[in-house]
């Protein structure tokens, strides 16, 4: 029985678009972590690095996501940086089946506008190195869709094609 989807993927890959689209489309709860995270904190993803740090941070990720797995029929939109940790990633496989939006680097770059760079705290470290670093991880993801050239509609369409042929 099919428990959850778990979208991940680079800052800015469009993983809560795809995410609040997608649930529309099959009639399942969205929740987006880091917007559960900035509610309960009070506090802005940046804040919560500026004022706790990012240890800090990445353990309320790994808290948060040991409570999904009780959840069924949930779209959860990940932040870019949760599935880079085996910890996380072990959850997120009893949680459902995690499926990651693949942007390139240069799309990233495209996507990105100054307000957006502001709100996250780590766009501004070597974003290449940052980018070549978390792709091991992403690689383990269950299933990858490349989003290059692709409306959020296709993206979901193919996410639920895909979906559909796991279960055939």
């Amino acid at each position: 029985m099919l428990k959850n989807l778990i979208i991940t993927g680079f800052m800015l890959s469009g993983k809560s678009s795809v995410g609040k689209l997608l649930s529309e489309k099959i009639k399942w709860n969205f929740i987006d972590l880091d917007k559960l995270i900035e509610d309960e904190e009070k506090l802005s993803i940046s804040e919560i690095f500026k004022l706790k740090g990012e240890k800090y941070f990445r353990n309320i990720e790994y808290l948060k996501l040991r409570n999904f797995l009780h959840l069924k029929k949930n779209i959860i939109s990940l932040g870019g940086g949760t599935f880079c940790s085996y910890r996380n990633i072990n959850v997120i496989k009893k949680v459902g089946i995690s499926i990651l939006l693949k942007s390139d680097i240069d799309e990233i770059l495209e996507r990105a506008s100054i307000n957006q760079i502001i709100k996250r705290p780590l766009f501004n470290n070597n974003l290449k190195t940052l980018f070549n670093k978390r792709q091991k991880f992403y690689n383990k993801a269950d299933i990858k869709i490349i989003t290059k050239n692709k409306t959020i509609e296709n993206i979901c369409d193919e996410i639920i094609y895909k979906i559909n042929n796991l279960y055939k």
